[in-house]
């Protein structure tokens, strides 16, 4: 140990100097161990000159090596012991086999199918090429989000068995008549969207009914298909341009026996999935502030506790809700609630020049996830859809284009 270093560091700390190890390290390029040590001794030698003791250096070396000969002792003597006691442990007796494949108990899928806005375009060069949007890259963007669901499916299948689907239909399917500059972009008529847009549900129930023992549908309307400009509550499902796409869909698919239609005229509804109860909503009547949605969505959860109490006197065992399911705000996710969440489906369409000019960004999503009897939600997957992972902006098998004579559609 070199004195010099040791001396250097003794003025500096009589100084006022505050060093740490790693200072010292750097000061000299020795080791960490070399300058703790250094340190240390300097530390010593400069106590004792401050309290009149002046102790020459190599007594200084000697009381600190046996400090550390001291702590290396100890240190030996506790790993001993640590030895010792592992020693006398029995090793583990194997008591039973683990078996790992299929896991138990039964899984329902729920996917959520809303927000497609079918007929609005978009348009890339007025939003610095983020998104692109029409009827055909809706009809591609559908093809492939299938084909990802049954494989997401079919990789949760190693886990568990999943023989239902619950399909649900939230609204905004048609890009609709309430805002003069959607009528001016469109690439379908109104009518041509509902029909368009029914057939399209129904193609894509139909695929995904190859993959499930039973599909149950069910369906909530949203605010772009309302017939009026302002917002108006009676018979609000039944005079929406959904219910129509949503009535084509189950008149294309009547045929299809594990499939079940359920087209609600509620505005909401609650629906039991694997003793887990879920009410779903498009999410228009939830209201935000400054563009944020999530107090609306608490507030609008406990609302909804209060209701199914009510309801479930006279229809239903009243049990809690546990999940709340919307659509509306174009974006993918789980909210914290209670014991459970609130779910928040994507669009098929994106960002607009709408959300652009507001700077808020959205990615093309649509959301499933699985539920089961004891644990509810177990697992869910946002299927992202933007145009760059499809790399095509037609569909190869869904039908966009219209005959002359709709009935000449078959599925």
């Amino acid at each position: 140990m070199r004195e010099e270093f040791i001396n250097d560091v003794k003025r500096k700390i009589l100084a006022g100097e505050e060093l740490g190890r790693r200072a010292v390290q750097k000061l000299y390029n020795i080791s960490e161990g070399e300058a703790r040590i250094v340190l240390e001794i300097a530390k010593y030698l400069a106590k004792k000159e401050k309290e009149g003791e002046f102790k020459h250096f190599k007594e200084a070396v000697a009381k600190i090596k046996k400090k550390e000969e001291k702590k290396e002792k100890q240190e030996e003597f506790l790993l001993q012991l640590l030895a010792n006691a592992v020693k006398s442990f029995e090793p583990p007796q194997i008591t039973q086999k683990i078996k790992y494949g299929r896991g138990k108990g039964e899984e329902t899928a729920i996917i959520l199918l809303s927000d497609w806005h079918i007929g609005e375009t978009v348009k890339p060069e007025l939003i610095q090429g983020l998104n692109a949007y029409n009827t055909k890259i809706a009809g591609a963007r559908l093809e492939y989000f299938v084909d990802k669901a049954v494989e997401l499916i079919e990789l949760q299948r190693s886990y568990t068995v999943i023989e239902t689907a619950v399909v649900w239909l939230g609204g905004d399917i048609v890009s609709g008549l309430i805002h003069d500059e959607l009528l001016k972009n469109a690439d379908l008529t109104v009518i041509e969207q509902v029909a368009v847009a029914g057939y399209l549900l129904a193609q894509v129930i139909a695929e995904l009914s190859t993959v499930f023992k039973r599909v149950k549908v069910i369906t909530t309307v949203g605010n772009h298909g309302r017939m009026t400009k302002k917002y108006e509550f009676k018979n609000k499902s039944i005079e929406s341009l959904d219910y129509l796409a949503y009535q084509i869909c189950a008149f294309a698919l009547r045929n299809y026996k594990n499939v079940e239609m359920h087209v609600s005229k509620n505005i909401f509804l609650f629906e039991d999935v694997n003793g887990w109860r879920f009410v779903f909503s498009h999410g228009d009547e939830t209201k935000s502030w400054a563009s944020i949605p999530f107090y609306g969505l608490k507030r609008d959860f406990a609302n909804k506790q209060v209701l199914n109490a009510f309801t479930g006197r006279f229809s239903q065992p009243v049990q809690p809700v546990n999940y709340k399911v919307v659509g509306h705000f174009h974006i993918t996710g789980l909210l914290p609630e209670g014991a459970g969440y609130v779910i928040m489906n994507g669009s098929l369409k994106g960002i607009d020049e709408y959300a652009f000019a507001k700077g808020l960004f959205t990615r093309p999503s649509q959301f499933m996830f699985g539920v089961h009897k004891e644990y509810g939600i177990t697992w869910n997957y946002a299927v992202w859809l933007d145009n760059f992972l499809i790399k095509r902006e037609e569909p190869k098998r869904f039908i966009t284009d219209l005959p002359d004579t709709w009935a000449e559609l078959s599925l």
